[in-house]
């Protein structure tokens, strides 16, 4: 069926998907999915008759750009997104995209689930709180944008639940679509991982470990979670968790012997620690490792 939108060759292909009520409460779900080739007289706006409705500002929005480039307005902030980039927007927010010159391909998903909220806060996050960020491994993106086409295109027989799967995926590489040699003081981040490694058992303070790789705190803290996906504490306590569950299994130390090992000042601060991070305390683990 040809798509009635200006600058949407005929070439292109849209599908549209109507979730069950459990996949809206409980799974990852699309409503829309397609693959545009474009002349730069496509454009959209969230404020056309169409971006009105309300069934368009229920959702988020991701873009894979396979060629050509497009310019975006989101939330008020200006991108440009070129070949191998990702976009990822919300679309309860202001929003509006147009390609820039004729050529233009892309995909794109509108879909919806009970964790996206949290979920777009962190890819966000992990890419420098940027819509536009560049795809890695764009291979592996595209490659699960046409199965969802192909499974929109064929008959219905494919579980939500499979289809949910999916888009998961989706998700988690867009967790790694950070092209980690961009990433700012990335030998510093490095340099200050091996220092970790090496001296978790120490009282280390974030700020330690900063002047070790040459860096305030705040931009280090910055850069390392854009660069690992995680906070420089987050990693420093995983190290002390991960070398505290070797010890509470192979040896027959006391929980506060433990507790100094690995760098913590208190039997108390290592046991809320480990609670939080495992779910259950040390001694627990100690008998039911799990």
């Amino acid at each position: 069926m040809k798509i009635q939108e200006a600058g949407v060759l005929d070439t292109s292909v849209r599908y549209f998907f109507t979730p069950s009520s459990f996949a809206e409460q409980v799974l990852f779900y699309p409503t829309r999915v397609a693959h545009f080739f474009c002349t730069k007289d496509y454009c959209f706006s969230g404020f056309s008759e169409i971006g009105m409705q309300p069934s368009h500002h229920m959702h988020y929005m991701l873009f894979a750009i396979a060629s050509g480039s497009m310019t975006l307005r989101l939330d008020g902030r200006a991108f440009r997104a070129g070949r191998g980039d990702a976009v990822l927007f919300d679309c309860k927010r202001p929003h509006e995209y147009r390609a820039l010159a004729d050529g233009a391909e892309f995909y794109w998903l509108v879909f919806d689930g009970n964790m996206m909220e949290n979920l777009f806060d962190q890819i966000l996050q992990i890419h420098g709180d940027q819509n536009v960020f560049p795809a890695a491994d764009f291979s592996s993106l595209t490659s699960r944008f046409m199965r969802l086409l192909s499974i929109a295109e064929g008959p219905a027989h494919t579980p939500e639940t499979a289809i949910s799967e999916l888009i998961y995926s989706i998700l988690c590489i867009l967790f790694l679509t950070q092209r980690v040699s961009n990433v700012p003081g990335r030998a510093f981040i490095e340099k200050a991982m091996s220092y970790v490694d090496a001296h978790f058992r120490e009282p280390l303070r974030v700020s330690d470990i900063a002047s070790k790789a040459g860096l305030s705190s705040s931009y280090f803290t910055r850069c390392f979670r854009q660069a690992t996906g995680y906070s420089p504490y987050e990693y420093l306590t995983l190290r002390r968790i991960g070398a505290a569950k070797d010890l509470l299994l192979s040896g027959d130390l006391s929980i506060y012997e433990i507790a100094c090992t690995c760098g913590y000042n208190s039997e108390e601060n290592f046991i809320r620690s480990f609670k939080n991070a495992v779910g259950i305390s040390p001694g627990s683990f100690r008998r039911y490792p799990i």
